[in-house]
């Protein structure tokens, strides 16, 4: 099964105007499953300390360490803004980056202003 589809589906134009600059769907394990052209080069590292940030958050309500180091993906760097136990935000200059969870994968979209964080 491919999942290049349903990356290209997430490039379609957001509710309040504006696309995704990039997205990727990303195994928990830091596989990529698909990505945009654009997507930054994503490590299992960076997989990893996103899925402990998760963890944190579902055992103690704030993203832990993820809070203090902020979010990498590939060179980008994004500041850890409010979330909940399945989506964790972040804000850069100039844009921002959300993170779902799913049982099995991370959905990652990367935009840059003026789209809303809330579109994404």
């Amino acid at each position: 099964m491919s999942w290049d589809g349903y990356v290209e589906h997430l490039m379609v134009e957001l509710p309040h105007g504006g696309k995704l600059s990039s997205a990727a769907i990303v195994g928990q394990d830091g596989g990529v499953w698909a990505q945009s052209e654009s997507f930054p080069a994503v490590t299992a590292d960076q997989v990893a300390a996103i899925m402990k940030g998760f963890e944190s958050i579902e055992k103690v309500g704030h993203a832990g360490d993820l809070g203090g180091t902020g979010i990498f993906l590939g060179e980008q760097k994004f500041q850890v803004a409010p979330g909940d136990e399945t989506v964790i935000r972040g804000k850069s200059h100039g844009g921002g980056c959300t993170i779902k969870k799913t049982n099995t994968a991370l959905v990652i979209g990367i935009y840059n202003e003026p789209v809303p964080a809330g579109d994404c």
